[in-house]
């Protein structure tokens, strides 16, 4: 959590380091936006600089859990997001639609739970509940990502107060690392099974390398103050 806070200081340190604060405004324009996204729920302040460039500074967060197998085995995941998040909105047309750069600082993970009364399969080798005791895991990505979409709607300009925003972007959150733990087994110390676990979890993280690329899709119901 403590890198997450730092990570999340510094990226919107960096943001409001980018010369693009207002001038000459006697009243600032500010907006409120509550939203769901694949990052979770969350919302936004959204701060008009000026006439073509917005503010947002936001957080997200949501757990999940369920149920799947990998390589047969069954596992149980805690899907834990808690994420801030710094954009620059720009509009180049003067209209509603907009090109959005930041970046998302987070402290996302997923914790995994394997545990059966019958066998595992480890890198093709087949150990039983008793050799194997209880198989914990854990996946984690980059705690800063990068982020470049395009969206509509402008909730500081104009006369309107409410308003409905719509993102699609990218974050780029680094390949995911996964780490497979075995305790309480008769083969929890053993080195050939260890080397079969720590080939498993590669197996598994070969599949996730795919989501370095986070798609990040968003709805807001905006309102200006």
């Amino acid at each position: 959590m403590v890198r997450y806070g730092r990570t999340l200081c510094l990226c919107l340190v960096a943001l409001l380091g980018l010369g693009l604060a207002p001038r000459n405004v006697a009243a600032q324009e500010v907006a409120i936006i509550p939203h769901a996204s694949t990052l979770g729920f969350g919302a936004d302040v959204a701060v008009l600089l000026n006439r073509q460039f917005t503010l947002r500074l936001g957080g997200n967060y949501m757990k999940y859990n369920f149920a799947t197998s990998k390589s047969g085995n069954p596992y149980n995941f805690h899907l834990n997001l808690l994420s801030g998040q710094g954009f620059v909105d720009w509009y180049p047309f003067l209209s509603s639609f907009r090109i959005t750069g930041g970046v998302i600082g987070s402290d996302n993970y997923i914790d995994a739970l394997a545990k059966t009364t019958t066998t595992y399969n480890l890198n093709g080798t087949v150990y039983t509940a008793a050799e194997v005791g209880i198989m914990t895991g854990r996946i984690d990505v980059n705690h800063a990502a990068p982020y470049l979409g395009i969206g509509f709607g402008n909730p500081v300009f104009g006369s309107k107060h409410l308003g409905l925003t719509f993102d699609a972007g990218v974050a780029y959150q680094g390949k995911p690392s996964v780490a497979l733990t075995s305790t309480g087994g008769l083969f929890s110390n053993d080195p050939t099974f260890q080397a079969d676990l720590a080939a498993e979890a590669q197996h598994m993280q070969n599949h996730l390398n795919i989501y370095r690329f986070y798609p990040v899709i968003q709805f807001g119901l905006s309102y200006k103050f």
